[in-house]
């Protein structure tokens, strides 16, 4: 029987612990917070792991979903719709197969394979901003609809072979050399230590 579990992905709030820790057929949903890493929610007939945005050029209206379904029954299942922000998703293929015990990842841009073949979740007319959470939905054929949020983050780094078709990635920003930022005439210390830029984590 299909039911709406609702699931809010609130920003570090919740215990991380609490992630997965259901039991039961009758089982609430529960979320571990939108992270660098996404959205968690586990359910007794539906996982979804690491559900993120990604956002497209500035302007274009264009994002795709991120994420991984995981399907614990022995029964077979499908995605039927994704929803974000009020847009809803034009999903290749129509209607996602989710095997029994097997899983799922939804990726824009990602190859098929024998084992596993591609799936995509692209949005037009998406107008939700980076860095702030939008809210989901994700209908499944059997296991009904799981509502929550997500974070949109751009184009960067891993996320940048997420992002829609034509999409221009945006460089990871770099740090500035630490002899740039010192004061006038500690320099010639820092050259000596072999200071280097570093590589900044992937903006989320």
């Amino acid at each position: 029987m299909k039911r709406r579990v609702v699931a809010l992905g609130l920003a570090a709030v919740m215990l991380p612990g609490l992630a997965g820790c259901w039991s039961g057929p009758d089982a609430a949903t529960t979320t571990q917070p939108a992270s660098g890493d996404g959205t968690q929610v586990d359910s007794a007939d539906i996982t979804l792991d690491s559900a993120t945005i990604v956002a497209g050029d500035p302007g274009s209206g264009k994002a795709a979903f991120l994420g991984t379904v995981y399907n614990p029954t022995h029964e077979p299942d499908q995605v039927l719709s994704i929803t974000a922000d009020g847009v809803r998703a034009k999903l290749t293929p129509e209607a996602i197969d989710v095997r029994p015990l097997g899983a799922v990842a939804i990726q824009t841009g990602k190859e098929s394979t024998p084992s596993e073949p591609a799936a995509a979740a692209d949005f037009l007319g998406f107008q939700g901003k980076t860095g702030t959470y939008v809210d989901v939905e994700v209908t499944f054929r059997t296991a009904g609809e799981q509502s929550f949020t997500a974070l949109v983050v751009p184009p960067s780094g891993f996320y940048a072979t997420a992002a829609p078709e034509g999409t221009l990635p945006i460089p990871e920003k770099v740090n500035v050399e630490v002899t740039e930022r010192l004061p006038a005439g500690e320099g010639a210390a820092a050259e000596e230590t072999g200071a280097r830029p570093v590589p900044s984590p992937t903006a989320s």
